[in-house]
């Protein structure tokens, strides 16, 4: 099995894993998730994304509604399920079945489902040749928490791959590149990395764990929106995230960032990521 899903805290068949058409997760998006993955079969930074998961709920007025060890149990009871070299764990909790009003009452009972996959790695040409990327200008209503009403960042990743693009960069009303639709953003200028400011953008968990290690190796770090102009004048920038690690950037807009190739900060750090979740550091994706 490659697959499992646990719904409610209970282990589901997938034909059998079924919301309600009442549950305000369908019908208007009323939820949050999160995407971990595992390394060497346990979840990177669980506690980490589960906080975040806890702290985007009370962000749209809403608990969780269970301890961390009851989605620790979901978690591990799917895990236990599926035979996979490496897996990739989403967890989502909705607001929960109640009246199709947007004003929810108070008597709805959070919904949780988590499905666990087989992670299927990115591919070795996007770190060994980087990616390009396009800005736009969508704004999530919430930047800071990772809702489940997600059209607005998968739309603007649908148009940035119509123009040939791996990611879209989203930029605030003066231009100013914030974060990915599915990623934060870093500009490496003069050796420091600058990102925008943590209650601009989703905190990352990947991102945490890239600033702790430039921190650790000298680098440092500069918070403050990126100008699109700033850019052309940037050796490298790089995107984080869950699935991607660390991710080359090499155009954006068209134009060329650095010298058209992933950079040495980029690799370094990226490199000392990988050692932190126990990869070998002899043997980088990139190769």
């Amino acid at each position: 099995m490659k697959r499992a899903v646990c719904l409610n805290g209970v282990l589901t068949p997938e034909a059998d894993a079924k919301v309600s058409v009442f549950d305000r997760g369908f019908v208007f998006g009323d939820g949050v998730f999160e995407t971990m993955r595992t390394y060497g079969g346990r979840v990177f930074a669980f506690r980490e994304h589960v906080e975040r998961l806890d702290a985007s709920a009370r962000a749209v007025g809403f608990s969780i509604g269970v301890s961390f060890a009851d989605i620790e149990r979901d978690v591990v009871y799917a895990l236990r399920e599926v035979h996979n070299a490496e897996s990739v764990v989403r967890v989502f909790v909705t607001r929960g079945e109640g009246p199709l009003t947007l004003v929810p009452t108070n008597d709805v009972h959070p919904t949780r489902v988590v499905i666990v996959d087989e992670l299927r790695p990115m591919p070795a040409a996007m770190y060994r040749e980087g990616v390009s990327v396009v800005t736009d200008a969508t704004q999530p209503a919430i930047p800071t928490a990772k809702c489940m009403s997600y059209l607005p960042h998968q739309l603007a990743v649908m148009r940035a791959h119509a123009m040939g693009a791996h990611e879209a960069l989203l930029t605030d009303n003066a231009g100013r590149i914030l974060e990915g639709a599915t990623s934060n953003f870093f500009l490496v200028k003069g050796g420091e990395l600058f990102t925008a400011p943590a209650e601009r953008v989703l905190p990352g968990i990947t991102r945490a764990h890239v600033l702790s290690i430039a921190t650790r190796l000298g680098i440092a770090v500069h918070f403050s929106p990126v100008l699109r102009d700033d850019i052309s004048g940037g050796p490298e920038a790089f995107l984080t995230s869950t699935m991607r690690e660390i991710a080359p950037v090499v155009r954006v807009d068209g134009a060329v960032v650095g010298n058209g190739a992933p950079g040495p900060i980029t690799r370094l750090l990226h490199a000392e990521f990988r050692k932190g979740v126990g990869l070998d550091s002899n043997a980088p994706p990139w190769l």
